[in-house]
């Protein structure tokens, strides 16, 4: 299989290319960092392009129309950051019979690239849903109500299919809640029953559209219970004695940490974090990168960090994530305001 992705070098670049060597291990990748006849004529031939519109927003409709010309047979995918209804139906509009955002999960973008190289479209819930019409509504539209229905899946199946979109795999999803690998996998047979999808890939597809996961995934991250253990891959992990000093105030915020065992005091604030806790945000996201208080281990604890060029990755590349932190940041700031 052959594809042209017409985007700068990125993270996300990277991570298309990756989930599209899962779909085909053999596949030819040709990559166009820049706006070029020989990228236009690389197009001939292609079995799927993939557009970055937010790289060229003047050119983005006239792109998209001259592949679309010059090699009708492969579809066109349109990449971005926005979600408004605008931004998707011109697109859409110019040719593309995809529309990928860059917020979604490595699960989902492979969900939406099988979708489209099995000879389906593909249209993301805006942001701006486009007022009801009268009349029959129309094929993808009818589409989209059957996989927003999530009324026939159990409460149980519901939390699989959450875990599933945030890009779980079954053993995370068994630890998460509670329940062991096999009972998983029956869930999940019976979601892709009732979903009417194929795989594990369309499933995660359909669960992140559905409105009241994405309103649960909101929730969560308000109550600031998010899950981390899906980051502990890319963590490094440090073991620490009761009364070590983690950092001091005034130090270089470099470091995000995560408790995974112990208790840890910031003795400034009088807040003491527990298993499970997140804490060293602020320092990472002020202007001048410095610690605000100290941190110290009430017991021995284990704890994992992340580098703040990583926080910041996994922050644009995570949208629960970034709302996960910046609930935290605003918590912390207006409890620092009311204790001052």
């Amino acid at each position: 299989m052959h594809v042209l992705l017409v985007s700068p070098s990125s993270l996300f670049s990277t991570n298309v290319a990756d989930v599209l060597h899962r779909i085909d291990s053999d596949f030819h990748l040709t990559h166009a960092t820049q706006l070029s006849r020989t990228a236009l004529r690389s197009s001939e031939g292609a079995a799927l392009a993939l557009v970055d519109i937010d790289a060229f927003p003047a050119e983005a409709e006239s792109l998209i129309r001259e592949i679309s010309a010059r090699s009708p047979r492969a579809p066109v995918v349109a990449m971005s950051e926005r979600r408004e209804r605008g931004s998707i139906d011109r697109a859409l509009d110019a040719g593309a019979v995809g529309y990928l955002p860059k917020s979604y999960t490595a699960t989902l973008i492979e969900g939406v690239l099988r979708l489209i190289i099995g000879g389906e479209g593909y249209r993301p819930q805006d942001i701006q849903p486009a007022p009801p019409k009268r009349g029959r509504p129309r094929t993808e539209d009818r589409q989209t109500a059957v996989s927003d229905n999530v009324a026939g899946l159990t409460q149980r199946e519901k939390e699989v299919l959450a875990q599933l979109a945030k890009g779980h795999t079954n053993l995370e999803i068994a630890k998460q809640l509670g329940i062991r690998e096999p009972t998983v996998k029956l869930h999940l047979h019976k979601v892709y029953e009732k979903l009417k999808v194929r795989n594990r890939a369309e499933a995660a597809l359909s669960g992140a559209r559905v409105a009241v996961i994405q309103q649960a995934q909101i929730e969560e991250a308000e109550r600031g219970g998010l899950n981390l253990s899906w980051l502990q891959p890319e963590m490094s992990h440090r073991r620490m004695r009761a009364g070590q000093w983690i950092f001091r105030a005034g130090d270089v915020g470099s470091e995000l940490f995560y408790v995974q065992r112990g208790c840890v005091k910031l003795p400034e604030i009088g807040v003491t974090i527990d298993q499970g806790g997140v804490f060293g945000e602020i320092g990472i996201f002020t202007p001048e990168r410095k610690r605000t208080c100290s941190a110290q281990c009430e017991t021995e604890v284990d704890v994992f960090s992340l580098s703040s060029s990583q926080v910041r990755r996994v922050f644009f590349a995570n949208p629960q994530f970034a709302f996960f932190i910046t609930t935290l940041v605003a918590t912390r700031l207006m409890a620092d305001r009311q204790r001052g």
